[in-house]
């Protein structure tokens, strides 16, 4: 046998070196292509919100909600358009903001349940179904309520119009807890797009939105967006948008459909140019009912986020607390040829004061904000009259009544200012200098 000598073991050593060299680099070789265990963690190759299969993972809301297979199979189907053209693709169009529709599918749960719901919509002339025919049936308002009645026949579904021609969401939001919140509402529709043309309407809207979202029934509400032939208010999207509230907008398609020559404004409007004729109407009932059976198909497969309403306003918000206050809820100072009386204005409570004669009347209240409600008439008797608040006159312009060869009479109103610090005010109205007439009604008082 041979001496393991000193050399022949450095060579032996050598070699095992090379071998275990060898062995550790064809490990990581393997590590490299996946089948063993790395030494060193990969970078992830797909983000972690990812599924498998490379589409990202909803989130999954806190709230869940079941409807009968046969609620969603006999549900009523989308309004039909009175033969003016429309596709899925235009409905999916107009849904500029799903929103949060965690409140919408409770109520639709609840509902499918045999439930009792309040279905309330609030707006201008067009809500209050203007030029329809016949008004109460075909306005989009009315047809909109066949898909809930229809859809959950063994629900009591009430509902509230509450449009008012010729006003916008500043009249709306100070009527809003008389017109609407008292109902207890589940859903509210708030139109006021075509009638919102002041400086002011941007923060009047947000705060009828949020007073509305606020209230004790916590309503679903849904913004609708209306045009003219030629325009309409679009600063409701952003309001709206921060709110995460749906938003259906017929004006985008209206005006897109229009200006391609796939619609005529005759087609869907009146020729006064402002309100929608019968066709326009079923398409605005087309969208919404097209919006609820999207809604209403995918409430078992879905999960949602309870709804809160944002802290963060868009504007300074201050008419959330509005109300309106009418002759048989609050009693003048002092009236000198003024009587209480009622008007036919359109406003749900008629009592008013009103003067023939040139009159003064004064009044106290405790607000930071006020305004008068007043009627605008055709019949060249209208005075102007001056506004004082605390003594000090409050408009540059006096109140003018007069609306000679107007389309009619109409409630119309008047800012006179924000007083935060002021607590109670003191209002005088009285005959401008230079009056050309002595009548004014006084519809209501705005206060906030």
């Amino acid at each position: 046998m041979k001496k393991f000598t000193v050399k022949r073991l450095t060579a032996f050593l050598t070699v095992l070196i090379i071998a275990l060299s060898l062995f550790t680099a064809c490990g990581n070789e393997k590590n490299e292509g996946g089948s063993a265990t790395p030494t060193k963690k990969p970078e992830a190759a797909v983000s972690p919100e990812a599924t498998p299969g490379g589409e990202e993972e909803k989130p999954v809301g806190d709230k869940t909600y079941t409807i009968s297979d046969k609620t969603i199979a006999d549900s009523y189907p989308a309004i039909a358009t009175d033969g003016v053209e429309i596709t899925d693709e235009m409905c999916e169009d107009a849904i500029v903001n799903e929103g949060n529709l965690q409140r919408l599918a409770e109520v639709m749960s609840r509902a499918s349940s045999g439930e009792e719901i309040t279905v309330a919509y609030i707006g201008g002339s067009i809500t209050d179904g203007s030029v329809a025919t016949p008004q109460e049936e075909k306005c989009y308002a009315g047809l909109t309520q066949t898909w809930w009645q229809y859809t959950f026949q063994d629900a009591k579904i009430n509902y509230v119009n509450a449009g008012v021609g010729a006003t916008d969401s500043y009249i709306g939001v100070h009527r809003a807890a008389k017109d609407v919140i008292s109902n207890n509402p589940d859903v509210v529709v708030v139109e006021f797009s075509v009638n919102d043309t002041r400086q002011h309407n941007q923060e009047t809207y947000e705060s009828l939105l949020r007073m509305l979202l606020n209230s004790e029934s916590k309503p679903a509400v849904i913004s609708l967006v209306l045009c003219t032939e030629t325009s309409y208010y679009q600063d409701h999207y952003k309001v709206a948008n921060a709110l995460d509230v749906p938003v259906i907008s017929y004006a985008k398609i209206a005006q897109a459909n229009m200006a391609d020559g796939t619609w005529e404004w005759s087609q869907i409007g009146a020729p006064d140019k402002v309100h929608p004729n019968n066709g326009g109407h079923s398409v605005i009932a087309h969208l919404l009912t097209y919006f609820y059976n999207k809604v209403l198909n995918s409430i078992n497969d879905s999960s949602y986020f309870t709804y809160s309403v944002p802290d963060e306003t868009v504007t300074l918000s201050r008419y959330e607390n509005a109300d309106i206050l009418y002759a048989d809820e609050i009693e003048a100072v002092s009236m000198d040829g003024y009587e209480k009386t009622q008007i036919y204005s359109g406003l749900f409570n008629q009592n008013a004061w009103k003067t023939t004669t040139g009159g003064t009347i004064t009044f106290e209240v405790e607000a930071n904000n006020i305004g008068i409600i007043f009627q605008k008439t055709v019949g060249g008797n209208g005075g102007q009259f001056d506004v004082y608040v605390n003594g000090e006159k409050a408009t540059l312009n006096p109140i003018d009544a007069n609306f000679p060869g107007g389309w009619g009479n109409y409630a119309e109103y008047i800012e006179l200012g924000k007083y935060p610090d002021a607590g109670k005010l003191t209002v005088t109205v009285q005959p401008a200098e230079g009056s050309t007439g002595k009548e004014l009604s006084i519809l209501a008082l705005t206060v906030s």
